[in-house]
C-alpha cells in the first residue's frame, strides 16, 4: 500500500482554508440587526481599583471583609501575555478583552451609549496625580459623561497609602452614593514587586451588590464570587469585570468581550484556592524542569539507539527490555500529568512521589496487557487516558484539566472552557490507540465522537482540538480502506474536518449554556471572511512566537515531519518491527503524526498542541523495535520487505 506524502502536505494547506471556510460561513451575530439601545436598569456601580495588593492584604481591610460578606471575593487571572504590561492590563479591565488595539473602553462606550453616567476620581494633587490619571484613561479613554440619567458608573483609583486610607475612601464613597441599587467592586489589576517575587501572580478581587444602605450589615462567613468564564469558584477574570457592569445595568454584553459576568456564591472565600496557587507558583518550574528532562532523555536515548540499530549495532537484551518499558512510561507520562491536577496539595513531598509512583504504576500494568500482541500496553494506556480526559470532564468538571502539572493552569490565563491545547495529544493517541483494536468503521466513529466531546459546550470546547480529532477520523478511515493517499482523499478529509468543525460551532452558539471562546469567535466572524482570516493569522503568529521564544520546542515540532517520512519509507529497524505489529499499528502512528501538522496550525498555541504528539509516535516506533528487535534476531534476521 502506498501513501503520498505530497498529499499530506497538501491536507495541511486544505486544513488552513477549511477552517477559514467553518469560521467565514458561520451564523451571523443577532446583534448585526440590532435595534436603538434601551434605557438601562437603573442603579449605580462604584469600581474601585487599590494596587499592589495580594488577596492576603486586601481581604485585611475592614471594609473590604464586609463587602466580602454581603457579596464575595475570588482570585483574579490575568492573561500572562500582558501581566507585566501596565497600560494592557487595565486596557484590558475597561474593555472586557485581552488588549489589541481594536476595542479600547468598550466599557465606557457602552455605559454611553445607553445612557449611564460615566466618571473617573482622579487623585488631589501629589506626585502620584499623573499616574492615576494615565490609570483613568486607560480604563475610561476619553468618552464624555452623560447627563440627565439615575444611573451611574464612578471609577475610583485609591492609592494604597494605608488600610486604614483605603478603609476610609471606600466607606466614604459608598456612604455618598445614592440610595438604591448599588453594586461595589474593589478590584486589584497589578501586583507589587515584592509580591511577584514571592510567586504570587493572581490579583484579589471583592464584589458585593445591594441597596447602599445594606452594603456593609452583612454578618457571617465571607463568600466567594464565580464566573463562567473559569469555571472554578473563587476564581475570575481580568476580563469578567467589564461584562460584570455592564450586566448590572442589563445592558447586552457586546460579542468583542471576552468575559463573563461575575456572581456570588455561598462557597467560603478562596483562601484554600489561593494557598493552592501559593504551592502551584512554588514548584511549577522546577516540576516542568524534570518533566522537560525526563522525557528529553528517553526521546535522545532511543533516537540514539534506533539509529545504531540501524546501523547493525546489537543492542543488549537488559538495555532493550528497560527502553521498551520506559516508552509506556513516556505514554503513560502525559496521565499521571493531568491526573496531578486532582491533587489536594501541590507540595514537592506531594506531586514528586505521585508522578513516579503513578508513572510507573501505569506503565507496569499496561506491560501485563499482551493482547494484542505488542500493541496491547498502548491500548491499555489509551483507554486509561480516553478515561482521564472524560471523567474530569463529566465528573470534576475540568477540575484536573484546569490545574495540570504540565502547565497552562488556570492561574495563567484570562479564561477556561475545556480541554486545553497541551492535552489534545493524549485525547487523540489514546483514542487512535483504541481504534486499533476495531475495525474501520467503528474505529473512525470514535475518532469522530471524540472530536465532538473535544469541541461541544460543558465539555472539551475546544474548536482547534475538535478539528484536529476530525482530521484524525478522517486520516484513519482513508489509511484502512483505500488504497492509496491521493487528492480524492485530501478532499475527503478536508470536508470532514468542514462538516464537524460546523457541527461544533453550532452547538456552541445554539445549545443553552453560557458562551464559550467558540460562541465568540461565531459571533465575531459572522459571514465576514476578513474576520475569519485575521483570527487565523493571530492564531499562526502565536505558534510562530511560542517557537521563537522557546526553541527547543523546534525539535519535537519539526521532528513531526521527520517520523512521518520514517513510518512511510519504513527503514530498518523501524519498518521490520511496525511491519510485525501490523498495519493498523503503522496507519495509527500516520494518522497521528499528520493529524499533528493540522493540530499546530488549528490552534492558537499550536507548539503545545502539537509537539507533545511527538513523543507518542516516537514511543509508539520505539517500543515494537525494542520489544522485537531481538526475537527478529534469533529467528534470523531481520525479515525481507
Amino acid at each position: 500500500m502506498t501513501r503520498g506524502r505530497p498529499a499530506l502536505l497538501l491536507l495541511s494547506a486544505l486544513t488552513l482554508v477549511s477552517l477559514l471556510a467553518v469560521g467565514g460561513s458561520s451564523p451571523p451575530s443577532a446583534a448585526s440587526a440590532a435595534p436603538a439601545p434601551p434605557a438601562p436598569r437603573q442603579g449605580v456601580v462604584l469600581l474601585f481599583v487599590v494596587d499592589h495588593m495580594s488577596f492576603g492584604e486586601l481581604l485585611s481591610v475592614p471594609v473590604v471583609q464586609e463587602l466580602a460578606r454581603t457579596g464575595g471575593a475570588a482570585l483574579m487571572a490575568t492573561d500572562e501575555n500582558y501581566r507585566t504590561d501596565l497600560s494592557k492590563v487595565y486596557e484590558a479591565l475597561g474593555s472586557g478583552v485581552a488588549p489589541a488595539g481594536t476595542n479600547p473602553h468598550l466599557l465606557a462606550r457602552a455605559l454611553t451609549a445607553h445612557g449611564v453616567e460615566v466618571s473617573g476620581r482622579i487623585a488631589p494633587g501629589g506626585p502620584g496625580e499623573r499616574a492615576v490619571t494615565d490609570q483613568v484613561r486607560a480604563i475610561l479613554g476619553s468618552v464624555g459623561p452623560s447627563v440627565g440619567t439615575t444611573s451611574a458608573f464612578l471609577l475610583d483609583v485609591v492609592t494604597p497609602t494605608g488600610r486604614a486610607d483605603i478603609d476610609r475612601e471606600i466607606r466614604t464613597q459608598i456612604a455618598g452614593s445614592a440610595q438604591g441599587r448599588t453594586l461595589v467592586m474593589v478590584v486589584t489589576p497589578t501586583l507589587s514587586p515584592d509580591v511577584l517575587r514571592r510567586g504570587d501572580e493572581v490579583t484579589p478581587i471583592v464584589m458585593a451588590e445591594a441597596r447602599s444602605d445594606r452594603l456593609l450589615t452583612a454578618t457571617g462567613p465571607l463568600h466567594a464570587l464565580a464566573s463562567d468564564t473559569t469555571r472554578q469558584k473563587g476564581l475570575v477574570a481580568n476580563v469578567d469585570v467589564a461584562p460584570t457592569v455592564l450586566r448590572f445595568f442589563d445592558i447586552p454584553i457586546p460579542s468583542e468581550m471576552d468575559g463573563q459576568a461575575i456572581r456570588a456564591s455561598e462557597d467560603e472565600a478562596p483562601f484554600d484556592l489561593y494557598r493552592l496557587e501559593l504551592e502551584q507558583r512554588r514548584i511549577r518550574l522546577p516540576i516542568q524542569l524534570a518533566e522537560v528532562a525526563f522525557v528529553s532523555a528517553i526521546g535522545l536515548v532511543a533516537m540514539a539507539l534506533l539509529v545504531a540499530m540501524g546501523r547493525g549495532a546489537v543492542v543488549p537484551g537488559w538495555t532493550r527490555e528497560a527502553m521498551a518499558f520506559l516508552a509506556l512510561c513516556g505514554v503513560a507520562f502525559p496521565v499521571s500529568l493531568l491526573a496531578g491536577g486532582l491533587l489536594p496539595r501541590l507540595t514537592y513531598a506531594v506531586v514528586v512521589p505521585f508522578l513516579v509512583v503513578a508513572t510507573v504504576g501505569l506503565a507496569a500494568l499496561a506491560r501485563q496487557v499482551r493482547r494484542p500482541p505488542t500493541v496491547g500496553p498502548f491500548l491499555f494506556l489509551g483507554a486509561v487516558g480516553l478515561a482521564m480526559v472524560v471523567v474530569d470532564a463529566v465528573a470534576f468538571r475540568g477540575r484536573a484539566m484546569r490545574l495540570p502539572l504540565l502547565g497552562g493552569v488556570m492561574f495563567d490565563g484570562v479564561r477556561y472552557f475545556g480541554l486545553p491545547n497541551a492535552f489534545i495529544a493524549l485525547l487523540m493517541a489514546s483514542s487512535l490507540f483504541l481504534a486499533v483494536a476495531l475495525r474501520p468503521f467503528p474505529g473512525f466513529a470514535l475518532l469522530f465522537a471524540v472530536g465532538l466531546f473535544a469541541g461541544f459546550p460543558s465539555l472539551g470546547a475546544n474548536i482547534g482540538a475538535s478539528a484536529t480529532l476530525f482530521a484524525a477520523a478522517g486520516l484513519w478511515w482513508v489509511l484502512r480502506t483505500r488504497p492509496r493517499f491521493g487528492l480524492r482523499e485530501v478532499a475527503f478529509v478536508a470536508g470532514l474536518i468542514v462538516v464537524g468543525a460546523g457541527l461544533v460551532l453550532l452547538a456552541n452558539r445554539y445549545l443553552p449554556g453560557a458562551p464559550t471562546h467558540a460562541t465568540r469567535l461565531v459571533e465575531r466572524a459572522g459571514s465576514r471572511f476578513g474576520t475569519a482570516w485575521a483570527q487565523l493569522r493571530r492564531r499562526l503568529g502565536v505558534g510562530l512566537r511560542q517557537l521563537n521564544g522557546t526553541p527547543a520546542a523546534y525539535l519535537p515540532v519539526l521532528g513531526l515531519p521527520v517520523v512521518l517520512a520514517v513510518l512511510v519509507k519504513r527503514p530498518d529497524p523501524v519498518g521490520p518491527a511496525v511491519d510485525l505489529t501490523g498495519q493498523a499499528w503503522r496507519d495509527a502512528l500516520i494518522a497521528l503524526t499528520a493529524a499533528s501538522v493540522v493540530a499546530f496550525f488549528a490552534n492558537d498555541t499550536g507548539v503545545a498542541a502539537a509537539a507533545p504528539a511527538f513523543l507518542y509516535v516516537m514511543a509508539g516506533i520505539a517500543y515494537p523495535v525494542f520489544l522485537n528487535d531481538g526475537r527478529m534476531r534469533a529467528e534470523g534476521g531481520l525479515p525481507a520487505r
